[in-house]
């Protein structure tokens, strides 16, 4: 139980920061 919240938490955390690094326009 706590692994699935843990991967809830960083699943987020994660695309963004995928997200940020494929956009640097921003």
């Amino acid at each position: 139980m706590r692994t699935k919240k843990h991967e809830l938490m960083i699943s987020p955390d994660e695309r963004y920061i995928l997200v940020v690094l494929q956009d640097p326009s921003q």
